[in-house]
């Protein structure tokens, strides 16, 4: 899995928040996410943050890797926290993870079968059309990150 660098690394989660998580989400987490937070929960601003997101039609816009959401808690800044903030405008089965800083986040879409994908989820579009593929794993997504041109 691929290494980043950043401003502020995170604590990282406890086996035991995880699994609370999970339960309280009825989802199992992917190996390579689960094994990120527990190094990383609550970490932000990594060097490589930029990263580019296809909508169906064919165009692109950038986005940004703002901060690691955190598994413990419910508050501002966590996953349960985010989600509560959310409410109905969050499909089922769709988790965020990372907050981009605009009001978007990076989600886990759990299928019926329990594998997840990588989404974007922007906040200002129909329920119908919020969500926009990444990649079909977070190890894929985090291949996706790019150091801004302007740094």
């Amino acid at each position: 899995m691929r290494i980043l660098e950043w401003f502020e690394p995170g604590e990282g989660a406890s086996v035991s928040s995880l699994e609370t998580l999970q339960s309280a989400l009825g989802h199992a987490f992917p190996a390579d996410y689960a094994d990120f937070v527990s190094r990383h929960s609550g970490a932000n601003n990594p060097s490589a943050c930029a990263f580019t997101v296809l909508e169906a039609d064919g165009a692109r816009f950038g986005s940004n890797f703002g901060a690691v959401l955190r598994v413990d808690g419910e508050d501002d800044g966590s996953i349960l926290g985010t989600m509560r903030d959310l409410g109905e405008q969050l499909p089922p089965g769709v988790v965020p993870i990372v907050d981009t800083g605009f009001g978007d986040h990076v989600c886990l879409r759990f299928s019926e079968a329990g594998q997840s994908a990588v989404v974007y989820y922007s906040h200002d579009r129909p329920l119908a059309e919020a969500l926009l593929p990444l990649a079909p794993t977070f190890t894929g997504f985090l291949d996706l990150l790019e150091v801004p041109a302007d740094e």
